[in-house]
């Protein structure tokens, strides 16, 4: 996966910062690969942190490493609309929808620890 076009999910975010897994850690830290995380992922990570009882300027600093080191993306209409699919025919949340469709218009694969993504186009699933 060196190299690639990834798309981080907040889950691989959230193990990242919380110094869960080392794949994540891999991932994000590699130079090689260009990064885009969803804006929608900025709430979803620090709300985890925040009940994980990290402070305020913890919460701070992973919002500016997500910022710093991948690119966000906005939900456009074309995403929202486009992403209404995987709710119905794949089972997934709106915000899993979201993202995946967002990952898909970007070219990227999607990192995700989240099993719901199995055997979906262009993820991969880490522990």
């Amino acid at each position: 996966m060196i190299g690639s076009r990834l798309f981080i999910d907040s889950g691989v975010w959230i193990s990242y910062f919380l110094k869960t897994s080392e794949e994540s850690r891999r991932i994000i830290d590699s130079t090689e690969n260009k990064l885009f995380t969803s804006v929608l992922s900025l709430h979803e990570v620090n709300r985890t942190l925040g009940r994980k009882g990290l402070s305020r300027t913890e919460m701070s600093e992973a919002t500016r490493i997500i910022m710093d080191t991948s690119t966000l993306t906005l939900v456009d209409e074309q995403t929202a609309l486009n992403s209404v699919d995987h709710c119905l025919h794949r089972k997934l949340y709106t915000v899993d929808a979201i993202i995946y469709e967002s990952s898909l218009q970007n070219g990227c694969t999607l990192v995700t620890g989240d099993t719901d993504f199995k055997g979906l186009k262009d993820v991969k699933i880490i522990e």
